[in-house]
């Protein structure tokens, strides 16, 4: 397994990292015709629940290396949705393409220092768990279970069928302290800048929100989810806080 991020170019070496067990985040592949390589891949993927993403070709060229295909290594190995889904009575976090690395590794941090450790990523644009998102993390990469999200909607509509409950963490929803959680949930944070989008928080059984009395009136996203995961934790293991 890589101590750090990795990434793996050129359809040779992504299907002997497969071959050889090396953790993969998720494989990236140009949109279009598809090869023997590539389709032998992308079987592999689906065998082992990597995602595969297809890109434009612009996507590959900003990586300036032009070989059609990208794999991302992953210091952690990651649960399938269903096995996440399967585990009742723990909330679940889901992290919306939180693109800044030290945000991420924040967040992991207090994820696991108030006593939750199911963490569910969004594959598209969301910082890979890099070196620097180790550090920032201050370890706590060790004691998450994470999950790699393709399609969030879909994650979320099985998640409600399941039993959670949604709740996403907006700037104009009910204030945290006066929501009555359920152990069976899932926390929406979303990304820096854009926060939730609209299709998401249609799908959500609570907004969540944290008044401001000051003259800043946001806060950064691993601050605000340090407030609402206290409060949740307060809430649902009162002994433990």
């Amino acid at each position: 397994m890589p101590d750090k991020d990795i990434n793996i170019y050129g359809f040779n070496p992504v299907l002997e990292a497969l071959e050889k067990e090396i953790p993969l985040r998720a494989v990236f592949i140009k949109r279009g015709k598809l090869g023997l390589k590539a389709r032998k891949i992308i079987n592999l993927c689906n065998e082992k629940n990597i995602p595969v993403i297809f890109k434009e070709p612009f996507f590959f060229k900003k990586e300036n290396r032009i070989y059609w295909i990208l794999a991302q290594g992953s210091p952690v190995e990651f649960k399938s949705e269903e096995e996440f889904l399967k585990e009742p009575g723990e909330p679940i976090i889901l992290l919306y393409k939180i693109q800044d690395p030290q945000n991420l590794g924040n967040l992991f941090r207090t994820i696991s220092a108030l006593g939750f450790s199911k963490v569910a990523l969004t594959v598209e644009d969301t910082a890979p768990i890099s070196e620097v998102v180790s550090r920032a993390s201050e370890g706590a990469i060790n004691f998450l279970n994470f999950s790699n999200i393709k399609k969030p909607l879909n994650f979320l509509k099985m998640a409600r069928e399941r039993g959670f409950k949604i709740y996403g963490a907006t700037m104009e929803g009910v204030p945290a302290w006066k929501i009555e959680f359920e152990k069976n949930l899932v926390l929406i944070l979303g990304s820096e800048g854009k926060g939730i989008p609209e299709p998401y928080k249609k799908l959500c059984d609570n907004l969540i929100s944290i008044p401001l009395k000051g003259p800043v009136k946001s806060l950064n996203v691993s601050t605000a989810g340090g407030i609402i995961l206290y409060e949740i934790g307060r809430k649902l293991f009162p002994s433990s806080f």
